[in-house]
């Protein structure tokens, strides 16, 4: 069945409203503006959609105002002296142009040297950082995959790393494939693990219910405050844009 996507007005805010095969209204404060979207039953009349917004009109306010005081984004070029996150901290660029291999490499303290050839864009630039970021994501991910397949009794078939914009990781059940953004590789590594987590429970549990819940307790049993952590990182980080 096809989504229905639409505008909808409550008080002084515009949010969308997308209608699906769901059974709960959902609402979501998504960055960098704090756009309102909403998850709607098929059944549920706008009227009552309406009354839903209002009763928690206090906290998608309170939400907005977060992303209100984040300092507006700006793009990298990709130079000297601009700061980049791997694993939770900022790092200094140093652009070292040469006619060599273009690379990456994390020096200390502090800086990471971006080896391009002479003229580069800051497009190709910022393609040689992420091919680096793959790499390190590639090297960070095995051991925890590892480690909380063993512990869970799950088996996976496969999993890849890409950029994504809404999620942090997906779960294909069916064919026990999980996606890993790219993007985690900019924060601490508990945030990665806790990710795994997540994705390897939906072997186990499709839905985010109670059993869902009840079984991130019993493997990680902070993952809540990871969660919220996560959150509150990426917002302070969203001043920066990669492109």
């Amino acid at each position: 069945m096809a989504y229905s996507i639409y505008p909808m007005a409550v008080a002084d805010i515009t949010l969308q409203v997308v209608r699906k095969p769901v059974k709960y209204l959902r609402i979501k404060i998504r960055p960098p503006e704090g756009r309102v979207q909403l998850s709607v039953p098929l059944e549920m009349d706008d009227e009552a959609v309406r009354c839903a917004v209002l009763s928690r009109m206090d906290w998608i306010r309170k939400q907005r105002l977060r992303f209100a005081t984040v300092p507006k984004s700006k793009h990298l070029e990709y130079v000297s002296g601009e700061k980049v996150r791997f694993q939770g901290r900022e790092y200094e660029l140093n652009v070292v142009e040469q006619n060599g291999r273009p690379c990456a490499k994390l020096r200390e303290p502090g800086r990471i040297d971006l080896c391009v050839k002479p003229g580069s864009n800051p497009d190709t630039r910022l393609n040689v950082l992420n091919d680096w970021y793959r790499q390190e994501l590639k090297s960070a991910i095995p051991p925890l995959m590892n480690k909380w397949q063993r512990i869970m009794g799950v088996r996976l078939n496969e999993w890849r790393i890409k950029r994504m914009k809404t999620r942090w990781g997906t779960c294909n059940i069916r064919v026990k494939r999980i996606w890993i953004n790219l993007e985690l590789v900019k924060f601490p590594v508990q945030f990665l693990e806790f990710i795994i987590v997540h994705e390897l429970t939906h072997l186990l549990e499709p839905s985010h219910n109670a059993r869902f819940k009840t079984l991130m307790d019993s493997y990680l049993p902070d993952w809540r405050q990871r969660q919220k952590e996560l959150k509150q990182s990426a917002l302070r980080a969203a001043w920066v844009v990669n492109g």
